[in-house]
């Protein structure tokens, strides 16, 4: 026999002998509290929702060299002792989640040698992570935990890392005095990065992600961000969520214009009704922009008034280029300049024609010439 599922049969003690050869085990939802595994053929064990309050170390001398899946979420599992993943060096996927973790052994993981891609230790109460060499490392999944940082150690260690969920630490950003000053620039690290999740974090500013390449879906959702700035976002991303903010004002969208992005869910946030929104039109999904039970969802203020988002838009006439904005004011400013002159040329000129004219007429009524006959008498004098 190779496969064995006995799950949701109240079972508390399970052994497994050295002699069954046995490679695939499913022990869900039972109340198992004790089990020793002899055997060493496993590939994959399943003992999800049960009542275990330690890791499953084998008997000595007997390593799972075979163990490809382990899965003990839903336990109560304290911590994971010194070299608990030193027993499966061929482990693959762990996922550990859903336990009361708040201690990780800085010698759990080993050294070097361990394969494993993905690590699921979400819901636990770990308030910090060790930094393990996993170079093989595609997925991890810290989110509802109680982190207060990361080491950028952490990061240095996971070079093909692609997946990265730290949702729901609240504490995430808690010791970072600026961005130049926080772990998350060590993020520069995690080239291959395509998926990364730091919702409800209390995070304050963007991060710039600009750099990364490879992501295509970004998480930045119930956070406390005022504006959202294209410029800071991947180029190549896909999927966007910036929902349940604070944002005000989006900045730089000309960027996200010109980026692959397809999809964007900027719903709850209390936007200002301005030009620029016209853009996220083409990112929002139809069924949640157009319906009309949805206008609670995307909205906009202007002044003391709130707007359901879809008829502001409809109305709305598109923002003028910086360049346009500029040539008009130039243009502006030329016909003033030559209005103005044009004022003061004839100004000059009727200031000019009067002064003659005022001239002229003085000259003739102060000069007049003798007669001849008068001046034949003045002589004769």
């Amino acid at each position: 026999m190779e496969w064995l599922d006995i799950s949701h049969l109240n079972l508390r003690t399970l052994i497994i002998p050295r002699h069954c050869k046995i490679r695939y085990l499913k022990a869900n939802d039972n109340h198992l509290d004790k089990v020793f595994i002899r055997a060493n053929s496993l590939e994959t064990l399943f003992l999800e929702r049960n009542n275990l309050s330690s890791w499953i170390v084998p008997p000595p001398g007997t390593t799972f060299t075979h163990m490809l899946t382990l899965s003990l979420s839903f336990n109560r599992i304290p911590y994971l002792p010194k070299n608990a993943l030193a027993y499966y060096p061929q482990l693959q996927h762990l996922d550990i989640s859903q336990n009361v973790l708040a201690n990780l052994s800085t010698q759990s993981f080993p050294i070097i040698g361990m394969q494993i891609r993905s690590i699921n230790m979400s819901h636990n109460k770990l308030s910090r992570f060790v930094h393990p060499i996993l170079p093989s490392l595609l997925l991890l999944d810290l989110s509802n935990n109680a982190l207060e940082g990361l080491d950028s150690y952490l990061l240095a260690g996971l070079p093909l890392l692609q997946h990265f969920y730290l949702k729901s630490n609240v504490g995430l950003f808690s010791k970072c005095s600026g961005i130049s000053q926080c772990w998350i620039m060590s993020l520069n690290q995690l080239g291959n990065l395509i998926d990364l999740d730091i919702s409800d974090c209390n995070l304050e500013w963007q991060p710039d992600l600009s750099s990364f390449q490879a992501m295509r879906k970004l998480d930045l959702s119930r956070n406390r961000l005022s504006s959202l700035d294209g410029a800071l976002l991947p180029r190549n991303l896909y999927f966007l969520d910036v929902s349940e903010n604070l944002i005000h004002y989006l900045f730089n969208d000309t960027c996200m214009k010109n980026s692959e992005l397809r999809e964007m869910d900027i719903s709850r946030n209390p936007l200002i009704c301005h030009c620029t929104l016209l853009q996220i039109i083409q990112w929002i999904p139809n069924d949640a922009y157009s319906t009309s039970t949805n206008d609670y969802l995307y909205y906009c203020f202007s002044g003391s008034w709130q707007y359901p988002l879809r008829n502001y838009l409809d109305n709305a006439t598109a923002c003028l280029s910086t360049r346009s904005v500029w040539f008009s004011a130039l243009f502006t400013i030329i016909c003033c300049i030559l209005a103005i002159t044009i004022i003061l040329a004839v100004f000059i000129f009727v200031a000019n024609s009067n002064r003659m004219s005022h001239c002229g007429e003085c000259l003739l009524f102060a000069y007049k010439p003798l007669r001849t006959s008068d001046t034949s008498f003045a002589v004769q004098i």
